[in-house]
């Protein structure tokens, strides 16, 4: 990650998804940098973000309770992994 991204984000932990998602809105990117740009820039409020399985991005607003199905130890590198969320809050 730059440095950049690294002063627009805070790593908040790796937390489980489930078939009830977590979050609903898609962005796009296989990046941390690439789901920021994405989730920022569509205009819609969000404050967080998340990587799953290495390359899904996803957005979320305020209301998004990223921790309901608990802390997961399954995330690699920053971007998620099988049912895990890289989630991130988005202090742009």
């Amino acid at each position: 990650m730059d440095t950049y991204t690294q002063k627009m984000v805070q790593h908040l932990g790796c937390y489980t998804d489930a078939a009830s998602r977590v979050f609903s809105d898609k962005g796009s990117g296989n990046t941390v940098k690439a789901c920021f740009d994405s989730c920022s820039g569509m205009n819609k409020g969000y404050i967080y973000m998340a990587m799953q399985n290495g390359d899904d991005c996803y957005c979320g607003k305020e209301n998004v309770d990223y921790t309901r199905h608990g802390v997961s130890t399954a995330c690699r590198g920053g971007k998620g992994g099988p049912w895990a969320l890289s989630v991130y809050h988005m202090t742009y």
